[in-house]
């Protein structure tokens, strides 16, 4: 509702190990278009190597934005953003169990291209460092039946790094799947989101 309807298309390559029980790597892209003139592609991959030991996140993308922004009250205030992003992961598999620990590099630029009584054409850098800890025993990545993962992420993005101003963003979720027979799978999931420090605003909680 946000971007109004359209169409968004992806491609996802699965590279398997020599062992067929390890999970295999993927590459994706991906391409939308919305009928509010929004529009965005990008791509990215997924390892798991050294026998699921190590997980490998990496993605990046450029998108073109229009939206309306609710957080002053009363009458939204339409702006557009042209927004580039590159984000890579790496989490560490604890001994032989199912908790992992890690971290990730986030780098964005967000271009405000229109201007009107509160946003002006600006560009604002988004640079930061994070620390990940996970449990996760689900028994399959893209279509699980079973298990349960938990993860908490926090980025501090700080001005040193490009940024106009020091902020966080903290983010807690769990995602619990319930083997219930052949035909039901019941899920839950539960997410916490929280910024600190001074945000940009469109990098507050939703």
């Amino acid at each position: 509702p946000a971007i109004g309807y359209g169409l968004i298309g992806g491609m996802l390559y699965f590279i398997p190990k020599k062992n067929g029980k390890h999970t295999a790597d993927m590459a994706a892209a991906v391409a939308g278009i919305t009928s509010n003139g929004t529009w965005l592609a990008g791509g990215g991959y997924l390892g798991y190597w050294r026998q699921d030991k190590l997980r490998y996140s990496g993605f990046a993308g450029y998108g073109h934005i229009n939206l309306d922004y609710y957080g002053f009250g009363g009458k939204p205030i339409a702006f557009s953003q042209d927004a580039a992003f590159l984000m890579q992961q790496l989490k560490f598999q604890l001994s032989e169990s199912n908790y992992y620990i890690g971290g990730r590099l986030q780098i964005s630029k967000i271009t405000i291209s229109n201007e009107n009584e509160i946003f002006k054409p600006n560009e604002l850098w988004n640079n930061g460092v994070g620390l990940i800890a996970e449990y996760d025993n689900l028994n399959n990545f893209l279509s699980p039946t079973k298990g349960l993962k938990v993860h908490a992420g926090y980025d501090q993005f700080p001005e040193f790094m490009g940024g106009k101003t020091d902020w966080g963003r903290f983010e807690l979720y769990s995602h619990w799947y319930i083997d219930a027979g052949d035909k039901w799978t019941p899920a839950f999931r539960f997410e916490f989101l929280s910024a600190t420090g001074d945000p940009p605003f469109y990098a507050y909680p939703y």
